[in-house]
């Protein structure tokens, strides 16, 4: 049995009164896609709820605009199954203690998700939660995914936890072209990779910036290779490696082509640990385009980027992907780039991400929308102006333009439509306004 909704429509699921929206459990080859969960009213209700199944398949599926209550433990769980998870949209959550995504005891592949302004409001400690939580038994993969803008207020709780269950001697986590950006947390550490201490877990290719803990960007545990990843978080250092100590297992990391801010002081390890220190670790600045902090985009590279062909020289067995976190090509000049971007050529004032400027007071109502939303901005004078759409990869799909607009107020609509008339699927879509040297952005929800 499979559930499947229209690609174009994506229907939306609400749930007033049950504790699970979609619950799957002990089923083989189960497809459940294309739907938008929305549950204004039910603040105890799991989205998806995956038990004990093999070979599911969740992909695009938009979650948003949930206030979640104490009753509601988590928002997306797997328990002991085997799935493929792609496309999850999850955003705009202010939940008590639930996370997003639990995966507990399980295996498969989480890829293409992002989680956006997610916030755990709990400050008691009851046991540590995670916005994205992992128990391990056999292989993880978790590939161009993307956490930001998120918070958690209690000293337990991280953003980011994945774990291998240490009585499975074969379980690995491959954590590649990930974007884990502008996160906050009061723990010591908001990232936390603790592989199995048999079999090394993958981290490669990943950009982890600008997210804060109490000590620690990153805590990783057990046998661990970190290649070609970007560490430039806001604590008082980047990387702290752990272990079980009262078990007598120690971890054993390999860095190698890491963009490392304070490289190599800011690496901290329990003494017993082994540390390996291959080429191509390096400290500065990784060049990050800029701009709205708040938008993926900002973490590209512009052209002086330092990171530009400085990964791993021999990429023959690395099992890379195809194209990058953005969706371009992954090996652009012959060599990887560090971090989960690649660039793909000169960079320009369009690819920037500027600062939001306020004056123009760009608006999109209503929104979320279903067929046709009002563009409203404010000019100081005169003048034209374009708006560009992007879809959540950066990927242009859309440009409206129109005469000279006046001084004041004026509107533009779009119809949810790209350039060539076609009907864009539900998501979330940038609009980015050019009026004269100022570029300002704004995000709209399109439902269907």
């Amino acid at each position: 049995v499979s559930m499947i909704g229209d690609s174009l429509s994506h229907p939306i699921l609400q749930n007033k009164v049950s504790a699970e929206t979609i619950l799957i459990a002990y089923t083989e080859k189960v497809t459940i896609s294309n739907f938008v969960i929305y549950n204004p009213d039910n603040t105890y209700c799991r989205a998806v709820f995956d038990m004990k199944n093999t070979n599911l398949l969740v992909k695009n599926i938009l979650i948003r605009d949930l206030v979640l209550g104490l009753n509601c433990d988590f928002l997306v769980v797997s328990i002991y199954s085997s799935s493929v998870y792609n496309n999850l949209d999850i955003r705009d959550v202010t939940s008590y203690k639930a996370s997003a995504l639990y995966f507990g005891h399980t295996s498969g592949i989480i890829y293409e998700c992002d989680i956006d302004n997610y916030h755990m409001i709990n400050n008691v400690n009851i046991y540590g939660q995670s916005i994205a939580y992992a128990l391990v038994s056999d292989s993880l993969r978790f590939e161009s995914n993307s956490i930001t803008n998120s918070s958690t207020v209690c000293s337990d709780d991280n953003i980011l936890s994945f774990f291998c269950q240490e009585n499975q001697p074969k379980a690995k986590i491959e954590m590649l072209n990930c974007l884990i950006a502008n996160n906050s947390c009061q723990s010591k550490s908001p990232i936390y990779i603790g592989g199995c201490f048999q079999n090394t877990s993958i981290c490669m290719n990943n950009t982890f910036a600008a997210n804060s803990g109490t000590h620690y960007g990153v805590t990783f545990m057990g046998s661990m290779q970190s290649s070609n990843n970007v560490f430039v978080n806001d604590a008082p250092n980047q990387i702290y490696v752990t272990n079980i100590y009262l078990l007598g297992l120690y971890s054993s990391l390999t860095f190698s082509n890491n963009l490392i801010r304070n490289y190599p002081a800011s690496i901290l390890s329990h003494p017993d640990n082994q540390i390996i220190y291959g080429a191509g670790n390096f400290s500065g600045d990784p060049g990050f385009l800029g701009g709205d902090w708040t938008s993926p985009l900002a973490y590209k590279f512009h052209d002086n980027s330092p990171c530009r062909n400085a990964g791993t020289p021999e990429t023959s067995g690395l099992n890379l992907n195809a194209y990058d976190f953005y969706g371009n090509q992954r090996i652009y000049e012959g060599i990887v780039d560090i971090g989960c971007y690649e660039w793909n050529g000169t960079s320009t004032d369009d690819d920037a991400v500027p600062e939001l400027i306020t004056d123009l007071s760009l608006r999109a109502y209503p929104n979320p929308f279903r067929t046709e939303t009002k563009l409203s901005f404010i000019l100081p004078e005169q003048g034209e102006v374009r708006m560009d759409i992007y879809n959540l990869k950066g990927q242009k799909v859309a440009t409206l333009s129109n005469p000279p607009n006046q001084k004041g107020l004026n509107s533009l609509s779009w119809n949810g439509l790209d350039d060539r008339g076609r009907a864009l699927p539900s998501g979330v879509y940038f609009c980015r306004l050019h009026y004269q040297n100022t570029v300002v952005t704004t995000k709209m929800v399109l439902l269907k």
